[in-house]
């Protein structure tokens, strides 16, 4: 019997090779790009050790009309923005950690009287973690294990009550299949954004503290400059 795999697809074998021929060209491009020297005040930046694609690839503007500088207002204003930022960025970071953690086919829940959170899906709950420290289930809720849970801290006696009623007695099956669907289909929507506004948040971040580095940089190499050309003055 004759088999063939989708995988080694003429089709998709070719197609395969056109997107990465398509992506090679457009990395090459965007490489020569951020090396190419700068068309204004190049050798400036040169001489103070300053790359050309660090300057391209963080949109980081400086101007050069006289020696540069940051001045007190500029100080307090971009420290206020970095600050802003690592919060940004924590707290993408953590909700995409939170997004992560839920498995397939599960949904994330909060208790609104303990504003608990945690996992669940047909029949089990479990803490809301990469590595859960505790699992409930028909069969842990139908003995003493379950409330051991509850004096070991590790949940309280109103989540254990809510989780184990819905496990056994499965009144609300059909608004907690809805809500593992509607998870499940917002998931991947949620983690590309997040990750997108964490990636964007941090580039931000490096071009504001680029951009008070070169200034200091320039603004000595500058310097430098003045004094060694007043020196073949004298």
């Amino acid at each position: 019997m004759q088999t063939t795999s989708a995988i080694f697809d003429k089709d998709t074998v070719t197609s395969t090779i056109s997107i990465l021929t398509f992506i090679g060209i457009i990395l090459k491009f965007l490489v020569g790009y951020l090396k190419k020297p700068l068309d204004k005040d190049n050798e400036t930046y040169k001489n103070a050790d300053i790359k050309p694609w660090a300057i391209r690839l963080f949109s980081i503007k400086i101007a050069l009309k006289s020696t540069p500088k940051i001045s007190k207002i500029e100080y307090v204003i971009f420290s206020i923005v970095l600050v802003f930022c690592i919060l940004g960025t924590s707290l993408t970071t953590y909700f995409n950690i939170k997004i992560l953690q839920v498995p397939n086919d599960w949904t994330a829940l909060t208790l609104k009287s303990t504003k608990e959170s945690f996992l669940m899906t047909d029949g089990k709950a479990s803490e809301h973690a990469f590595k859960p420290t505790w699992i409930l289930n028909n069969e842990l809720c139908s003995t003493t294990q379950s409330l051991k849970l509850v004096n070991n801290n590790k949940i309280s006696l109103p989540l254990k009550n809510y989780i184990c009623n819905e496990i056994t007695t499965n009144e609300n099956h059909e608004a907690l299949d809805k809500s593992i669907k509607e998870f499940s289909r917002s998931k991947p929507f949620l983690l590309v954004m997040l990750s997108a506004l964490t990636i964007l948040i941090s580039w931000f971040f490096v071009s504001i503290v680029l951009t008070i580095i070169y200034t200091k940089r320039l603004a000595e190499s500058i310097k430098n400059d003045h004094k060694k050309a007043s020196s073949y003055i004298e």
